[in-house]
C-alpha cells in the first residue's frame, strides 16, 4: 500500500482517499490526503476492508481507545526485536495537539508503524516514512494501539 503512495501523494489538511481506491492507482491524477485520512485508508486495506475508521486524528484516537485492541504500554516498546522485524504487524500512533494556554500551536497527528517504520501523511512530505524512533515521535507520540489486521 505505503509504498505506492510514496512519493505521488501529498499533503493537504482535510484531503481524504475514498476507501476504495486501490494502491496500483496512485499517480494517476493529482493526489492529497491528510495524515487521517491516510492512517483510515492504511487500516482499511490492511485489515481487507474489515476496518473503517472515522475521519479526523483526535477523533480517531478516541476511536482506537474504544476499540479493546492493545495499547502498547510505552512507544519505546515499538524498537523491541520481536517488533520491528515483524511486518505482519500494524500499529496506529498518535501526537496530540500542542496547546499554549488555551491556543492550539501546533496540529495533532496520527501515523502508522510497521517494521520499525512509519507510514504517513505529513505536512511538506506527503505519503512517506521514516524510523520509528525519531526524536519527534518519541517525545510527543501520546497513544498506540496495536491494530488487529491478521
Amino acid at each position: 500500500c505505503y509504498r505506492c503512495a510514496a512519493g505521488r501523494v501529498t499533503y493537504r489538511l482535510g484531503a481524504k482517499i475514498a476507501l476504495h481506491v486501490q494502491p496500483e492507482q496512485f499517480g494517476v491524477g493529482a493526489w492529497q490526503v491528510d495524515c487521517s485520512g491516510f492512517a483510515r485508508w492504511i487500516l482499511h486495506h490492511a485489515s481487507a476492508g474489515r476496518i473503517t475508521m472515522p475521519d479526523g486524528s483526535q477523533v480517531q484516537r478516541q476511536w482506537c481507545a474504544s476499540q479493546g485492541w492493545h495499547r502498547v504500554a510505552k512507544y519505546s516498546d515499538l524498537g523491541r526485536p520481536d517488533v520491528v522485524r515483524d511486518d505482519s504487524r500494524l500499529f496506529i500512533g498518535f501526537m496530540r495537539p500542542v496547546m499554549v494556554g488555551k491556543r492550539q500551536v501546533k496540529s495533532g497527528h496520527v501515523f502508522c508503524v510497521s517494521a520499525g517504520q512509519t507510514y504517513e501523511s505529513r505536512l511538506g512530505r506527503g505519503v512517506s516514512s521514516r524510523s520509528w524512533a525519531t526524536p519527534v515521535l518519541r517525545l510527543r507520540c501520546s497513544d498506540v494501539w496495536e491494530v488487529p489486521v491478521g
